[in-house]
């Protein structure tokens, strides 16, 4: 998600979620780790510095790039943790703002 000369791409290696950042167009990018340790979070770019993570029952976001991060409370529990899948029973959450998603 490019906003000028910021963006945010989701990435994923192992049990390891990140979000890459550049603020020169895309030149350079680095790397912003959610707090909590490795965890396999399903990472919503809702704009280059709005981002939502999911995974079981925690929403963790951020409206500053990761500068700061903080949870969300959800009226849904979300019990399964397949969303990195996209498979039933698990489904996936997808955030269109930072505070209006939708769960498949």
């Amino acid at each position: 998600m490019f906003d000028g000369m910021n963006a945010a791409v989701s990435y994923a290696v192992g049990h390891d979620s990140l979000v890459c950042v550049t603020h020169d167009g895309g030149r350079s990018f680095l790397p912003v780790y959610p707090p909590g340790g490795a965890r396999q979070w399903k990472v919503d770019i809702v704009s280059a510095s709005i981002w939502r993570l999911t995974q079981g029952n925690d929403i963790l976001a951020t409206d500053d790039a990761g500068r700061s991060w903080f949870r969300v409370k959800s009226d849904l529990v979300l019990e399964n943790n397949d969303y990195l899948k996209g498979e039933a029973p698990g489904g996936t959450v997808e955030f269109t703002t930072k505070t209006s998603g939708w769960f498949l």
